[in-house]
């Protein structure tokens, strides 16, 4: 059973994991497969409402970025960056906020929060790593 897990895990070409690493890999894995797709429809509307957040918010931040020589204003840049990645956080914890208001009653509602979090953070990641490019 373990070695059908471990050919069948999308983690299974991690390269120069030991056995620890692959341990840890399945368990995250089998957790977000099974436990974290309790909640589909509301991940859903969450990351529908929250793409439209991201690229406005984004594209935003490139029009302003666009105005700035960067080895000049490398500092004017950075503060541009935290004051958007900043209002991105806030946002899509609020709309975080509304999806949990509205899923009170759900037995599990602690699941969804960590669910919640980690796709805020992934949104904040990309926002991240998409700036740099500019």
């Amino acid at each position: 059973m373990f070695f059908l897990l471990l050919v069948q895990s999308p983690y299974a070409l991690f390269a120069g994991a030991n056995l620890t690493e692959y341990a840890l890999l399945i368990v995250t894995y089998l957790f977000n497969r099974f436990v974290m797709n309790e909640f589909p429809q509301e991940i859903v509307e969450f990351d529908n409402k929250a793409k439209k957040i991201f690229f406005s918010l984004y594209e935003n931040f490139a029009q302003s970025a666009k105005q700035l020589d960067r080895q000049k204003d490398d500092n004017v840049f950075q503060q541009q960056q935290s004051k958007y990645l900043n209002t991105l956080k806030t946002q899509l914890e609020n709309l975080a906020q509304e999806s949990l208001n509205k899923n009170s009653s759900l037995k599990n509602i602690n699941l969804l929060n960590k669910k919640l979090r980690d796709e805020i953070n992934a949104y904040l990641n990309e926002f991240m790593q998409k700036s740099r490019s500019l």
